[in-house]
């Protein structure tokens, strides 16, 4: 019987210690998963982080190349509006030379008249005087 008692006092403590290193052993998966699931949490708001910083770079690179994108158009309108108003300058200058010239030709003209009927008059005068 002390045999028997002996062997179920070793069962026993067999099936305590069993039962304590199953248990440790659920609770030490029980910790890993545990970590795991901290070290996904932690890694997914990483990503989250790195992902709502990239979206923010991209706005603000948007932002600034709108930026950008408008003073090179106002510049470019600006050089077109320069080019139009030199343009217009330029028309205008050949059109004052060409009035010129054509007012200097009218005179020229007007002068050779008044010369032609000044000497007709001289002619004119001489020829009633002898």
């Amino acid at each position: 019987m002390v045999i028997q008692e002996n062997q179920a006092h070793m069962d026993m403590e067999y099936l305590r210690r069993n039962e304590i290193a199953r248990k440790q052993e659920r609770d030490t998966r029980i910790e890993t998963l545990q970590q795991l699931d901290l070290n996904k949490r932690q890694i997914q708001a990483q990503i989250d982080e790195n992902n709502r910083l990239r979206e923010e770079a991209k706005r603000e690179y948007e932002k600034e190349r709108e930026q950008v994108d408008k003073v090179v158009k106002r510049m470019i309108e600006e050089d077109n509006e320069m080019n139009r108003i030199m343009m217009q300058k330029k028309e205008q200058s050949q059109a004052d030379m060409i009035l010129s010239f054509n007012e200097k030709r009218a005179l020229k003209q007007r002068q050779a008249e008044m010369e032609r009927y000044e000497d007709e008059m001289v002619r004119r005068y001489a020829a009633q005087q002898q």
